[in-house]
């Protein structure tokens, strides 16, 4: 299936008939400032550092790209359906490969774990052990990595998904939740 397609999409790409504007491609991602962002506009755009580099890299190779700001568990649902034809900002994993092809690493931005100094004066941790019995704040339906989920799984780690990260931090200063795991 994917050799089928990678073959038709390398005949709109590169012999297009005339007249042919060829393909408008259209790409999501989820809300993650200053990566993606959509504006404020009654229908929003995206922008934001990554979506500078995927409309460059889209420019380059002379094609029409729609970029969109969704929840991250519905882009990666309308990818693996095939209404967004794929994401950027996108971890790899076994069960995304299922249903999407994935370039060579572009970017790699570090996860940090936020909480309220005022509940924690000084938090010292060393492993994901060590977050054992507190309530983490994640974003509902991404990935931070192979060792932090094997960790959650393996520990039992109590995760509290949120549609949007910005939700998980406001949590963590009514302290509702104790940490929040937050891309740089």
């Amino acid at each position: 299936k994917k050799t089928i397609l990678l073959c038709l999409l390398h005949l709109l790409l590169w012999y297009p008939c005339a007249g042919f504007a060829g393909p408008k491609f259209k790409m999501c991602a989820a809300n993650s400032p200053p990566w993606t962002m959509p504006t404020d506009d009654p229908i929003p755009k995206a922008y934001g550092i990554v979506v500078n580099i995927m409309e460059e890299l889209f420019s380059r190779a002379e094609l029409s790209v729609q970029m969109d700001i969704l929840p991250f568990s519905r882009c990666l649902n309308y990818v693996e359906k095939g209404i967004q034809d794929g994401s950027f900002m996108t971890i790899k994993n076994a069960k995304r490969e299922e249903y999407a092809i994935f370039t060579d690493p572009y970017l790699s931005i570090p996860t940090f774990l936020f909480y309220n100094k005022n509940k924690f004066s000084d938090f010292q941790w060393h492993t994901w052990k060590d977050l054992q019995g507190y309530r983490i704040g994640i974003q509902r339906g991404f990935r931070y990595g192979q060792a932090f989920t094997e960790a959650s799984q393996r520990l039992d780690l109590k995760l509290e998904p949120t549609p949007h990260i910005r939700q998980s931090i406001e949590k963590v200063l009514l302290n509702r939740i104790d940490f929040v795991l937050v891309n740089k």
